[in-house]
């Protein structure tokens, strides 16, 4: 599943599967401990935008499942923990991996990508999971024609939709617009260069 790093932060960079990994000092952890939630159990925890320092992970709709009990959690997160602490390391954590080991951040690429094919393929069993798709009818005012990551549902068989429900702010705009700004400056490059 993807929400990023935020919902599924691996243990693990590294293909050797007989060495230890190292500790991380570099790495945060997705929650905060005073949340008292563990990661695998966070659901709508969203990373909208680019694969890039301009994504914008957000938690403030955050709820954890335990079982058949569903709390919501975003509250517990903070605003300002969010703002503060997970917000940039999630946009900076390619480069702490890379600084903290020494090696390329791509296995954790390469692990959302499986997600990505796994929940679009089989669908998420209704969980809502960050996806880059085409922002063509989306519900959050991105321009059309871009690959944006969205909140979205997916069904077996490739089939999804854009999640509703998640209301912005003006923060969230804001940083919404700067994700998509890039991507709109990239595909002009792209098609001007030609």
């Amino acid at each position: 599943m993807i929400p990023s790093p935020v919902a599924r932060w691996p243990a693990s960079e590294s293909a050797a599967a007989d060495t230890p990994d190292p500790p991380s000092p570099a790495l945060p952890s997705p929650a905060p401990p005073a949340a008292g939630v563990p990661a695998s159990s966070l659901r709508n925890v969203i990373v909208w935008g680019n694969h890039s320092a301009t994504q914008y992970p957000m938690s403030k709709h955050a709820m954890a499942e335990d079982g058949a009990a569903v709390d919501a959690v975003g509250a517990r997160l903070g605003a300002a923990w969010a703002r503060d602490v997970m917000v940039p390391a999630v946009q900076q954590r390619g480069k702490a991996v890379i600084a903290a080991r020494g090696a390329s951040s791509a296995a954790s690429a390469a692990s959302a990508v499986c997600d990505h094919v796994r929940d679009l393929l089989l669908g998420a069993a209704g969980r809502v999971v960050s996806m880059a798709v085409r922002s063509d009818g989306n519900p959050y005012g991105v321009s059309p024609g871009l690959v944006f990551s969205f909140p979205v549902v997916t069904e077996a068989g490739g089939r999804w939709r854009f999640a509703g429900g998640f209301e912005l702010d003006d923060e969230d705009r804001a940083a919404l617009a700067k994700s998509e700004a890039e991507l709109l400056e990239e595909r002009e490059a792209a098609t001007s260069s030609g």
